[in-house]
């Protein structure tokens, strides 16, 4: 008789779904390094300029965090009153800081210098934002019910916006030129334009205070949170887009994620969701382990700092992506003797930086703008231009030049400032070059005529953006008139998400 043969016990692996790309980002990130206060968290602002820094405010005090590791690098507790809302600028080189006292403190963020401090508010602001623009602009949000905008060089207020008839206590800067938006207790979202300080869209958010305001879209699209619901407007068409209602309790925080392609929003409900902003559809939750007050998405999604409470006093949760060092380059060589192959490893070599580049590392600007008129062409003197701009760098590079150095520098400008390619860089750096040398340049010289000559232009633009503004007010009246008026009532089908 044939002998038996033993079953082979096989081990069956549960089946799993394939994870989406938001599942494979969200479920990746480490296990959450939780940090107790004893005030909660009121605000938590991540770096636009790095991958693992992150702003907490809470209580009298900010404290700058290492998403990476886990810990904090310095805390700012020279305030003798509850802070708020600190907030990075872009290049990560100041952040700002609003308090109880109504007093706004501006800092350098390599020695936590205080630089700045702006008076002019009657109450605390709880939201303050920088603004992209040129020259250095901030934007705050009151309880004073007004929104106000700051010279950050002169340190004065130049705009004062009012409106609201409660507390100011959302508010975001837009990607759109000079518009900035504002949510308040007074159940509205306005937006507004600095360059007249007139409201141009006044949205009605239902019953809920407005908690947290969003811009994204290119500026055209404005997300807002309130009561357990955010609502999606298209500032184009002056239309409700969506509500969300995927909450059960106050929706307080909205942030971005994924290139701008996912809104997240935090809730009391101890929950983040995750939205696709084609959609609008739910693609991940994230359970929280106490109610959210406000979180941060790092930049490239490397990490997640939350702000939360639990039982009066403050939690923090701090969360990143797993780690993977680069693989090195690996080459295979076969030797003449028909051996085995052998891989070699080769080392990574160091990007190659060109020589403004190296300057601009080395905070060397006024070189920068010898040699990139010298020697580079004239698309990328204007691009190392802007990039001086953008730094600040502009200042130095400009100051202290005798009439040979400035020579190349004003030829450049009358040649190429006409070129509506170049000009939004160029008439940054002409009305600079102006206030520097326009009053110092020898009478009768070279130089003055090419001074005169750019005096003419920036007058010819200045005279043409009025008629602009002029022509644009006609329309509206002439647009009023026809019955053809801004509505902020949805004329389509409303997508409701329940």
């Amino acid at each position: 008789m044939t002998a038996f043969k033993k079953t082979i016990l096989s081990t069956y692996e549960p089946t799993v779904a394939a994870l989406g790309v938001d599942q494979k980002i969200w479920s990746n990130l480490s296990k959450p390094v939780i940090v107790r206060e004893f005030t909660e968290i009121n605000y938590v602002h991540a770096c636009p300029s790095s991958s693992f820094l992150a702003a907490v405010s809470t209580g009298y005090k900010v404290i700058i965090y290492n998403c990476r590791t886990g810990r904090s690098l310095s805390t700012i507790s020279r305030f003798n009153s509850t802070v708020y809302g600190a907030t990075y600028r872009n290049d990560g080189k100041l952040f700002v800081v609003g308090s109880e006292d109504s007093r706004i403190r501006l800092f350098d963020c390599k020695n936590n210098d205080q630089l700045r401090v702006f008076y002019g508010h009657e109450g605390e602001h709880k939201k303050i934002q920088f603004m992209p623009d040129f020259p250095p602009r901030l934007v705050s949000f009151s309880d004073d019910k007004s929104v106000a905008v700051w010279d950050i060089a002169e340190e004065a207020k130049i705009l004062d916006l009012k409106g609201h008839s409660d507390f100011v206590r959302a508010g975001c800067v837009s990607r759109a030129p000079a518009l900035v938006m504002s949510g308040s207790d007074d159940r509205s979202v306005r937006v507004w334009d600095t360059r007249t300080g007139n409201c141009v869209f006044n949205f009605d958010h239902g019953t809920s205070h407005v908690n947290d305001v969003i811009s994204y879209g290119g500026g055209n699209v404005l997300a807002a949170a309130g009561g357990n619901e955010v609502r999606i407007w298209d500032l184009a068409a002056g239309k409700l887009l969506a509500k969300l209602c995927r909450h059960h309790k106050d929706v307080t925080s909205l942030a971005l994620a994924t290139a701008g392609s996912r809104l997240v929003s935090g809730s009391l409900d101890r929950h983040l969701k995750i939205y696709d902003t084609s959609t609008y559809e739910v693609v991940h939750t994230i359970e929280c382990p106490a109610s959210v007050l406000s979180f941060a998405v790092m930049p490239e999604d490397e990490g997640l700092v939350i702000g939360m409470i639990s039982e009066g006093k403050g939690v923090i949760s701090l969360q990143k992506k797993p780690y993977k060092k680069p693989a090195a380059a690996v080459e295979s060589t076969k030797p003449e003797n028909n051996s085995a192959s052998v891989k070699v490893i080769k080392d990574y070599q160091p990007i190659s930086l060109s020589q403004p580049d190296r300057m601009l590392l080395r905070s060397q600007h006024s070189q920068v703008l010898d040699v990139v008129l010298r020697n580079v062409s004239i698309s990328a003197t204007v691009a190392y231009l802007a990039e001086l701009v953008r730094l600040g760098g502009i200042y130095s590079a400009l100051a202290g030049r005798s009439e040979p150095e400035l020579r190349p520098l004003i030829r450049f400008l009358t040649k190429h400032y006409s070129n509506p390619s170049y000009k939004a860089v160029l008439h940054d750096v002409v009305n600079l070059l102006l206030d520097f040398y326009a009053k110092k340049v020898t009478a009768g010289s070279p130089l003055q005529e090419h001074i005169t000559q750019l005096h003419e232009m920036v007058a010819h633009d200045t005279a043409l953006m009025s008629e602009l503004l002029s022509l644009e007010s006609s329309l509206t009246l002439v647009s009023l008139a026809a019955g053809d008026t801004y509505s902020c009532s949805p004329a389509v089908p409303l997508l409701q998400y329940q």
